[in-house]
This record gives structure tokens, C-alpha cells and sequence, in this order.
């Protein structure tokens, strides 16, 4: 597994964040479809993942940090503007390059904000139980899913904790044209975070749309086209 980038017209750049314990590919429809509008489109793999849970586990929040950093960083060099995209723990990451750096655009789809009980849980509970099933994500049956782990690795869960305590202490800072989308039945990332992100930011532009027939994983699921174009839309304007 590997990081993705599709050639467009080398103007305007988008750098799209899968989610936790998924890869590229589960965000591949998306990046088509945006590079399709002349857009160069980048995914990068998050660390720890695209191998194997065990792999993951021994990923630490400063790392996500530090690679986040490096990969905006060496993008943006090439470019006059660079948009972000993230889904679930990717969303995350974008809010905190949206801390961090100047962004004008920024797109979040059923972003991870908020400490919740399941979050913590899986911290303490990493010290008895290494790993947990996951669970279905998405409403639409897929005949070749995307790859991704099939367990939650308990300390890998720990770090991503920690990265998202520090982002949300500094949500305040992200002042970017912000576009936030949530599935109304996310039972993976409450819609509470959604909310809670599109309240705090200091975005002057900002838009909060609802999906009613998704459930966490909406990049693949039914709501997706209507989704697409208004991403599209968005990324336009």
C-alpha cells in the first residue's frame, strides 16, 4: 500500500486523509473525481497503516504530527493553493494543518473531534486487550471493499486520542472556508463532533451539511455522488 497522487493540471493542489485504519484507496472514488476537474490530488498513507495492525500500534501522536507536517510542507512548495480533505481520523489531521498553517479550504466528513467514552475505554483497555473487532461502516454493500484493518489496535486507539486532545485545544486557530459533512446514523463518529468543530472554528465561511442515508464511511456509501458535487462546488467557489 502506497500514497496516491493523480496528475492534473499542476495549478491548484488537494491533499485528501483516509481514516483510521484504512488506506488510500478507500478515498480513491473521491480523489478521481476531484482530479477530473483539473486538480493534482494527493493521499498520502498514514502512518502505521496499509501493513498490519501491529504496525499501527506502535504509532505515537507525535508522529502523526511530524509526518502530517512533512507531507503539507513538501506539497505546498509546488503550489499557490492546496486544499484539504478528511474523512473520520484524517479529518483530524486536517484541522490540525488547518491549526497550524494557512488554508483556504478545508472539507471534513465525519471528522473525529471529541474525547468519547469508546476512545477512552480503548486507551486503558490496551494494557489487557491488544486488539477489537471492527464493525461495518458503510450501508452500501461493496463487492471489493477498500483495504483496511479488521481490528482496532487498543494503543493504537491511545494515540489517536492524544492527537485529537490536542487538536480540539486549538480548534479556535482554524479560520479556513470550511465545509463540514456528517451521516445523520454514523454509528462509528457521532454526529456531536461535526457540531462541535463547525461551532468552534473561527471559519467566517462555513457550511455544515447532513447525510441522511450514510452511515460512517459516507466517502463510499449511498449519499456519495450528491456529496461529490458538492465538494466539487465547494472546492470551486
Amino acid at each position: 500500500m502506497n500514497d496516491v497522487f493523480l496528475q492534473g493540471e499542476g495549478k491548484t493542489a488537494v491533499l485528501l486523509f483516509h481514516g483510521f485504519t484504512g488506506s488510500p484507496e478507500e478515498m480513491m472514488e473521491l480523489a478521481i473525481t476531484i482530479n477530473k476537474e483539473g486538480y493534482d490530488v494527493f493521499i498520502p498513507l498514514l502512518p502505521g497503516h496499509g501493513t498490519n495492525w501491529r504496525e499501527l500500534s506502535r504509532i505515537k501522536s507525535r508522529d502523526y504530527i511530524s509526518f502530517s507536517e512533512n507531507v503539507f510542507e513538501t506539497i505546498q512548495r509546488d503550489y499557490e493553493e492546496v486544499s484539504l480533505v478528511g474523512f473520520s481520523f484524517g479529518g483530524t489531521v486536517a484541522l490540525y494543518l488547518s491549526e497550524k498553517y494557512e488554508i483556504k479550504k478545508l472539507i471534513l466528513i465525519n471528522a473525529m473531534i471529541l474525547a468519547n467514552l469508546s476512545l477512552i475505554l480503548g486507551k486503558f483497555a490496551s494494557k489487557v486487550f491488544p486488539i477489537f473487532p471492527s464493525f461495518p461502516d458503510v450501508h452500501k454493500k461493496i463487492e471489493n471493499p477498500p483495504f483496511s484493518y479488521r481490528v482496532y489496535p487498543l494503543r493504537a486507539v491511545g494515540s489517536i486520542l492524544d492527537f485529537i486532545n490536542l487538536t480540539r485545544a486549538h480548534i479556535k486557530e482554524v479560520n479556513s472556508n470550511i465545509m463540514v459533512i456528517y451521516s445523520i446514523f454514523d454509528h462509528i463518529v457521532s454526529g456531536k463532533n461535526s457540531f462541535y468543530l463547525y461551532n468552534k472554528v473561527s471559519s467566517k465561511e462555513k457550511i455544515i451539511i447532513p447525510l441522511v442515508n450514510s452511515y460512517h464511511m459516507a466517502i463510499l456509501d449511498y449519499d456519495k455522488e450528491e456529496m461529490y458535487k458538492r465538494i466539487l462546488s465547494f472546492l470551486a467557489f
